[in-house]
């Protein structure tokens, strides 16, 4: 019967890294056209793009895990059911959950895969993502110097960056100066620079003209010059120092240094054993899901028919657990204390696995019983 199990097993994991990888890809394409609208758009180098999207995969296997656990489990179960192997293999003794074995294992492998990705995986993915939307936002570069595009940094502020030298230099630049109520500031020059120190930003304009429009006199004004130095602090908000998303700490802090994570990020104690267990939960919901698809088919049987009403209901008990999984989180997050109930989900879904099963036994029983009456007719 090992036999059996390894070929059972083989067929699992060929399904499993099939239905995964075309999920991940949807999860992925999905997540990267948002991406590429939001960073290109700011004026961001495609290099940006790619790390940020490759930063977010170990988020959308965890997602996606489960789902093709169960759809694995499904479509490799109800191939063998129709094909009687299944039936063979019941009729020479072994029972609902001796035929479950392999796809135990195989839930285990998952499970223990996912652990590797949501303990250690995503929260350094999480944490780099992190720092390294913190270091693009505190560029003033990236929101200043986009080639041929108008932008705002602040209302009534323009600026015009016709094209950027590989050493930084800014060619035919414009700006206009609009928040003053009495007058309105235009500056045209055919360079600049921008400099930063510290928390000081300042535009070194070479070569331009800055015309003063007084809006009470109505009369216009102009000054050449050759270099002109302009304080554009101002127009930016203060960055805010660097603080760890929860997503990026750690498993054991979150867990053992429960009051220091909540001081620096600002979550409770609750939400933070919530984000800590969900991890745990997650690799574990990818056990339940292979089990619900292979009991919800081995609980048809047999059938001319197939399986497809058992394959809706197996769905349904899907969407019951994630109602419920919904349902928990914010009784979750009052208390540190309820973190137990985060796996109420779980111990839903496994009392659904041998709810099946056990339909399935029976079932199996009234089989013998007919059969056996039958032979004694004869």
């Amino acid at each position: 019967m090992a036999r059996f199990d390894k070929y059972f097993l083989n067929q699992l994991l060929v399904a499993f890294g099939f239905f995964s990888l075309i999920l991940v890809a949807v999860f992925w394409v999905n997540k990267a056209v948002l991406l590429f609208d939001e960073l290109i758009s700011d004026g961001h180098s495609a290099k940006i793009f790619f790390e940020f999207s490759f930063l977010g995969l170990p988020s959308a296997v965890a997602i996606v895990f489960p789902i093709s656990s169960f759809a694995a489990a499904i479509y490799v179960s109800n191939r063998l059911n129709n094909e009687s192997e299944l039936t063979i293999m019941s009729v020479n003794g072994l029972g609902p959950w001796r035929l479950a074995r392999p796809v135990l294992i195989f839930g285990i492998l998952i499970a223990l895969f996912l652990s590797i990705v949501t303990h250690f995986l995503m929260p350094k993915s999480q944490a780099r993502l992190k720092h390294r939307e913190y270091e693009i936002t505190a560029n003033i570069s990236g929101k200043l110097l986009k080639e041929g595009n108008f932008i705002h940094p602040q209302k009534s502020i323009t600026i015009f960056v016709e094209k950027i030298t590989g050493n930084g230099e800014l060619k035919n630049v414009f700006l206009s100066d609009r928040r003053s109520v009495k007058s309105t500031k235009t500056v045209t020059s055919e360079a600049a620079y921008l400099i930063n120190q510290g928390e000081t930003k300042t535009l070194v304009l070479l070569k331009g003209v800055v015309q003063n429009y007084n809006k009470v006199n109505k009369t216009l004004s102009t000054t050449l010059f050759d270099d002109l130095s302009y304080d554009v602090s101002d127009l930016f908000k203060q960055q805010k120092p660097f603080a760890r998303s929860i997503k990026g700490i750690s498993t054991m802090e979150l867990l053992f240094q429960n009051t220091l994570v909540s001081d620096e990020t600002g979550h409770t104690s609750a939400r933070i054993l919530e984000e800590a267990h969900k991890r745990f939960q997650q690799p574990l919901l990818c056990i339940i899901t292979a089990l619900i698809g292979f009991a919800a088919i081995l609980s048809a049987g047999y059938s001319r028919f197939g399986s497809g009403k058992q394959i809706i209901f197996a769905i349904f008990i899907l969407v019951l657990i994630k109602l419920t999984e919904g349902a928990i989180t914010d009784v979750v997050r009052r208390s540190s204390k309820n973190w137990p109930l985060s796996y109420v989900p779980l111990v839903f879904g496994l009392l659904w696995v041998m709810v099946l099963i056990s339909a399935s036994n029976k079932h199996r029983w009234v089989s013998k019983f007919l059969k056996v009456n039958a032979l004694r007719k004869f």
